[in-house]
């Protein structure tokens, strides 16, 4: 029994050749691994001490600036150079996205918002084309050619038809047939001239064409500042200006304006006199408050269109 017994076990623990070629080549294949990978250790070793030698030897050559002795230490003042910012006045901008306007749809947006024909004059634009009554508004806008039949033109025509007329947004109708008094441009700021139906913020009306909406002079809280001028000019032809402007205090500014004129014209027995004083006052109470007030006296004495045609071109 004890050598059945001794025999069986040795069979059991016999290996076969082919197993144990096996483990040789996994363990020469593990042992090479190893290998392999202490080698790849060893060149990320070497690369960074190589990279570490050259910095240190970059900054050794690099020389140190010595101490600036005109830097200002803790405490003193450093002054710095002049800086100048110029810009442009708001009552001279002539684009027509500088500032946001409510003629269209009663409260202030820019005009690229504005999904509407909007042509805005600025006050720099009706001085420089000489704006003097609603017959020169075609030399800013298309679609405005104003018909003089008989008497002083006083409404303009847009797209062929009488225009409605408002004056900070409300309506005014200077007149049913486009002939009445002349407009007094001394108190207006700037122009909007929106060509359609007023929108039904303003009501309905007949004057589908467009509508002019006349935006009066406001003060302004900035500066106190005046400006007067004078012209002259052939077949008799004399204006004068002068507006001033005011802030009497953080919350109330105020703005006077008064122009006159004494011209004769063209045409024989022609004239046009005129006498015009505009004052304006705001006063803000808060940040989310603005009373605005103005008043304005316009006197004139003027010669109408006799509604006679000439008969040739050299008339």
């Amino acid at each position: 029994m004890p050598n059945r017994f001794a025999e069986n076990f040795i069979i059991k623990q016999k290996i076969r050749p082919e197993n144990c070629y096996e483990r040789i080549h996994d363990t020469k294949h593990t042992m090479h691994n190893s290998t392999q990978s202490h080698v790849r250790s060893a060149a990320w070793l070497a690369l960074l001490l190589v990279i570490t030698a050259g910095l240190q030897a970059q900054t050794a050559a690099t020389p140190v600036s010595p101490v600036d002795e005109s830097v200002k230490t803790e405490g003193e003042v450093l002054e710095l150079e002049k800086f100048e910012v110029n810009g442009v006045p708001m009552n001279e901008l002539v684009l027509p996205q500088s500032k946001p306007f409510s003629s269209v749809y009663g409260m202030e947006r820019s005009i690229l918002e504005t999904p509407r024909n909007v042509t805005i004059f600025s006050r720099e634009q009706l001085n420089a084309v000489s704006v003097q009554d609603v017959r020169d508004f075609t030399k800013l806008t298309a679609s405005s050619y104003t018909r003089t039949n008989f008497g002083a033109a006083s409404t303009p025509d847009i797209r062929a038809q009488s225009a409605d007329m408002f004056v900070n947004g409300m309506r005014v109708g200077l007149s049913s047939n486009g002939n009445g008094m002349p407009i007094n441009f001394n108190s207006v700021e700037s122009v909007n001239i929106v060509k359609g139906p007023a929108s039904v913020i303003h009501g309905p009306s007949q004057y589908v064409g467009g509508y002019a909406d006349l935006v009066t002079k406001r003060p302004n809280f900035t500066r106190t500042e005046g400006s007067a001028s004078l012209t002259i000019g052939t077949f008799d032809i004399y204006r004068w200006t002068y507006d001033y402007n005011a802030p009497a205090s953080a919350k109330t500014a105020w703005r006077v304006s008064y122009a006159g004129e004494d011209s004769k014209g063209f045409y024989d027995d022609a004239k046009k006199k005129t006498q015009a004083l505009y004052f304006a006052l705001t006063h803000r109470p808060d940040a989310n408050t603005e009373w605005f007030f103005n008043n304005e006296v316009f006197l004139a004495d003027y010669t109408e269109n006799f509604g006679i045609n000439r008969v040739t071109q050299r008339l």
